[in-house]
């Protein structure tokens, strides 16, 4: 990666590059918390208990940053080109 990759972006891509194993919520015990992964980058975003109400969230948190600060349609179209992209810093600052 090179030094003028935005932090940000960069945890994102590492984040999508090491995805952890998702696991199949109808797979486990009764009672189990059940796991929601984030649509952008795959990692858990929400553990909630089977008996939840609240809808979970499906972006978690250091994809909501990006979002927010209007950066994750350009990291998203560094994972899909797997090219490595430059966002300024005074982005994210206003």
């Amino acid at each position: 990666m090179t030094d003028n990759l935005h932090p940000l972006v960069e945890k994102f891509m590492h984040r999508y590059e090491n995805q952890p194993k998702h696991i199949d919520n109808g797979s486990l015990y009764a009672g189990s918390p059940m796991y929601f992964y984030c649509k952008f980058c795959g990692n858990v975003s929400d553990i909630l208990p089977e008996s939840y109400i609240s809808p979970p969230s499906h972006v978690c948190e250091e994809c909501d940053i990006l979002k927010e600060a209007g950066i994750l349609a350009d990291a998203l179209a560094a994972k899909e080109d797997g090219q490595i992209i430059q966002v300024p810093l005074r982005k994210l600052e206003d």
